[in-house]
């Protein structure tokens, strides 16, 4: 698994990290969209988990509607500005949002006036795949586990500070949720992406933060990064003495990260229909499920509208945690 995962990574990184757009040409027949170029806006940076895996998903899903699928990042307010932009583009499907927590249910969440309701503006098209996330600390706090972390932060005379790619990421209502449920003082520091807050972590500006597993793996096996919990249900395979959240009393945010392809409001039915046969028949593929498994992601296939309950779902339980720990901006 090891060499697998080093393998994909350095094949998916080096495709990702200052790129902006990739492009794969098709191979099968499709209907509507067929010799149409698709556009698939990553509302995140390049080289974060969600950029990976939407280059990953690009090629099959470009084979089986016979047409180009282009990838671009358009990052910025923890995945708003991007999801903005495909709920305010024409509904054509010929421009989707690779959707995520951040974009699709945290950020909107917090606000005051949500620019866009995650729900009613966007066309479900499917779920992805889920991937772990990890709690991580800086070396130099010198904790190895959870207990000695929160005892060094217990004898600290300031306030813990962790980051995250954006107000109302993922890892600001995750890191705001920790702070509550152990009672450690806690500030916020949001950066404009996931590899700046990892690279902030690791030189010790600030002392934590929570990220993909596929992201923060190199680092945590170089040692420039403290693993101190995971998110799933049973611990993961590759760092079996790693407690889940919820063996370290973290239940409410022993939660997944996830990704999925949606439209903007309005879609025909038959360019929905078509857009979800065509990632089912992407996500069908051996190779693809490999590479996703590879890099720490549980495939999750589903159908336009169980993935709408999915995001309903997620986005009624993000405005909960914001009530809770009364995360609101204007």
């Amino acid at each position: 698994m090891e060499i697998t995962r080093r393998r994909l990574m350095g094949a998916a990184m080096a495709g990702a990290i200052g790129a902006t757009a990739g492009i794969w040409s098709p191979g099968v027949s499709a209907q509507a969209l067929a010799d149409k170029v698709v556009k698939i806006v990553v509302p995140l940076g390049p080289g974060g988990t969600a950029d990976i895996l939407a280059r990953l998903v690009a090629a099959d899903l470009a084979a089986a509607l016979d047409n180009t699928v282009i990838v671009e990042n358009k990052p910025g307010g923890g995945g708003v500005i991007g999801a903005l932009s495909v709920a305010r583009s024409a509904p054509d499907g010929l421009t989707l949002c690779l959707a995520n927590g951040s974009s699709h249910a945290n950020a909107p969440a917090i606000q005051g006036q949500p620019k866009y309701d995650p729900v009613e503006d966007f066309t479900p098209l499917g779920l992805i795949a889920e991937v772990k996330l990890v709690l991580v600390a800086s070396p130099t706090m010198q904790a190895d586990n959870f207990d000695a972390f929160v005892k060094a932060a217990n004898g600290r005379t300031a306030p813990l500070t962790y980051g995250s790619p954006g107000v109302g990421s993922t890892g600001h209502l995750m890191g705001a949720q920790l702070a509550r449920l152990s009672g450690v003082p806690m500030t916020h520091v949001p950066y404009k992406s996931t590899a700046e807050v990892s690279r902030a972590v690791m030189a010790g500006e600030i002392d934590f933060m929570f990220d993909n597993l596929p992201v923060a793996l190199p680092q945590i096996r170089a040692g420039r990064l403290s693993l101190l919990g995971v998110t799933g249900e049973q611990r993961d395979g590759e760092f079996p003495d790693t407690p889940t959240l919820t063996e370290l009393g973290l239940a409410p945010i022993n939660t997944p990260s996830w990704f999925g392809l949606v439209g903007p409001a309005g879609l025909p039915p038959a360019v929905t229909q078509e857009l979800n046969a065509a990632l089912l028949a992407a996500l069908s593929k051996p190779a693809l499920a490999d590479k996703i498994a590879s890099i720490g992601g549980a495939m999750q296939p589903l159908s336009a509208e169980a993935f709408g309950r999915y995001v309903e779902r997620a986005y009624s339980s993000a405005r909960k945690a914001a009530q809770e720990n009364q995360i609101v901006i204007d």
